[in-house]
């Protein structure tokens, strides 16, 4: 009895499972209600481990993006600030600093003095040679100092820190006196000649510093004095300006053919004309180029000579009728301003 028991409760807990997990489905509505409906069993889909997986990884890999991402943009953003935050470089701070550690190595030399006509002043260049204040090469300083010999007073005027070594047009040059000794002149590139191609003649810078009152100026560059010694012609863009030591600029001329760029001008032995040659183009190319000579006490041009292929390039005059020209190549050529002849020289 007891066994048979037992079974039964055992069968009666199999058929409650087993009905448990048997749904009865909804009516299609295709489907007649009257039609006896068909038992459906409802599985619970398995999970995939495999796909789990690399959505993981995938998850993984996107946050590790972002964390990089945000990473980038911090640093970006620091280094932006910082930028912005950085001082800016006082090279003027630089360069004074380089000039007073060679005026304390080196040993200052007078090269060149200029006394004024009424020899109330005295223009000095004192040079500190080349020495090493640093890593990075050696330095010179010049300075021009204007001194007031009645009161023994110095003023330094004008400075010049170098580069020794280097390329380009530099050095404190003294040129002289103005006439009335008010001005003295001088070139802040007394050597050499600036790095690169240029068209035109080039022409030291010049200027000029008041003995009075300590301005300076600066004058269209430095030409050529005059037979009066005291008017200078010099050559400029698309003109010569005639400069008066005194005075200051007294007039412009223009050159003889319009755009066409000087390469080459002399004054005659006399001093009272000059000779100049323009050609169309740069040096590489020069084109056709002509030879003009300005007569000073009329200030008229003549158109002497057109060369070209090939074209003039310099000129110089050593007498009073005879022009020494050259052609690229060189060629060297005589011309006869009386005759008009040309030859070559052999």
């Amino acid at each position: 009895m007891k066994k048979k028991t037992i079974m039964l409760f055992v069968l009666l807990g199999l058929f409650t499972a087993c009905s448990s997990t048997i749904t009865t489905p909804q009516p299609s509505p295709s489907r007649s209600n009257t039609e006896s409906p068909r038992p459906t069993l409802a599985f619970t889909p398995t999970t995939n481990y495999q796909s789990t997986q690399i959505a993981g990884r995938q998850s993984t890999a996107a946050r590790g993006l972002t964390q990089v991402a945000d990473r980038l943009a911090t640093m970006t953003a620091r280094i932006m600030t910082a930028t912005a935050s950085a001082p800016t470089p006082n090279y003027v701070a630089t360069y004074e600093a380089l000039e007073v550690a060679v005026m304390a190595s080196s040993t200052p030399q007078i090269i060149d003095t200029y006394s004024s006509p009424d020899g109330q002043f005295l223009a000095e260049i004192i040079r500190y040679d080349c020495v090493r204040v640093g890593n990075e090469g050696e330095n010179a300083y010049e300075q021009l100092k204007l001194i007031q010999e009645k009161y023994t007073s110095k003023n330094v005027v004008a400075d010049q820190l170098q580069f020794c070594g280097g390329i380009g047009a530099y050095g404190l040059g003294g040129l002289f006196w103005s006439p009335g000794g008010r001005y003295f002149y001088y070139t802040a590139s007394k050597y050499g000649v600036p790095d690169g191609d240029f068209c035109e003649l080039w022409v030291r810078d010049m200027f000029r510093v008041d003995a009075i009152t300590g301005i300076i100026d600066s004058t269209p560059g430095m030409g050529e004095l005059m037979a009066d010694d005291k008017t200078m012609i010099i050559p400029g863009k698309g003109e010569f300006v005639l400069w008066d030591l005194d005075i200051g600029e007294m007039e412009r001329i223009p050159y003889k053919v319009p755009d066409a760029h000087p390469i080459s001008y002399q004054l005659s032995p006399a001093r009272n004309s000059l000779v100049y040659i323009q050609t169309e183009s740069c040096a590489g190319f020069p084109g056709k180029s002509y030879l003009v000579i300005l007569d000073f006490a009329t200030f008229k041009q003549t158109l002497l000579l057109e060369a070209e292929n090939p074209p003039l390039v310099s000129v110089t005059w050593e007498t009073s009728q005879m022009l020494t020209l050259w052609e690229s190549g060189p060629i060297a050529l005589q011309y006869n301003l009386v005759t008009g002849e040309l030859q070559p020289i052999k």
